[in-house]
């Protein structure tokens, strides 16, 4: 099973007052971020109340449109992983087998310039957490079309300018050419 567990933290008057060009030099909307994978969990994620001026510094946008693009890259290769951008050394490892996936944490240097993905295994590295969960693809698939389907329209809800930034826009492109 894979799943995804998102959950915006900005506060709501604070999103409602942006407007179009908000995001455009780098900003994204925070938030709880966590990948799931048969019950094992990467990121951190909680549905309990917040606490007074509880938030987290995940980019959601940004890892939506990052595990949509590695989805479209696994679809044309058998390996891709992607960066980690909140660590230094922590990547998401797809190993693609005809209709599935196995999907580890991965601990490994980034190379300079690296632009958050590998279509080649490490040569150095170790495992994090967990390795070797598999899924299907069709289930990765389906929950990250899904999800980020929810998360656009939880923004178009809350502030329908957002979707105008063009860092959400691009998001909304690739979901639709997903």
């Amino acid at each position: 099973m894979f799943e995804i567990l998102y959950r915006i933290t900005d506060k709501e008057a604070y999103l409602e007052s942006l407007d179009e060009t908000a995001f455009d030099n780098g900003g994204d909307v925070l938030g709880f971020f966590a990948i799931s994978v048969n019950e094992k969990c990467y990121g951190h994620y909680h549905d309990k109340p917040l606490e007074t001026d509880e938030f987290w510094w995940e980019r959601i946008t940004d890892w939506f449109t990052r595990l949509i693009l590695a989805y479209k890259k696994l679809c044309h290769s058998e390996y891709v992983s992607v960066s980690d951008i909140e660590s230094d050394m922590e990547w998401i490892e797809f190993k693609k087998n005809q209709d599935t996936a196995e999907v580890s944490i991965v601990i490994a240097e980034k190379e300079e310039g690296c632009t958050g993905f590998r279509l080649k295994p490490f040569e150095k590295y170790e495992y994090g957490e967990w390795h070797g969960e598999s899924v299907k693809l069709i289930d990765i698939h389906d929950e990250l079309s899904g999800k980020t389907s929810k998360y656009l329209e939880e923004l178009r809800r809350i502030n329908s300018r957002l979707l105008g930034c063009s860092y959400i826009a691009k998001l909304d492109e690739l979901l639709y050419s997903f």
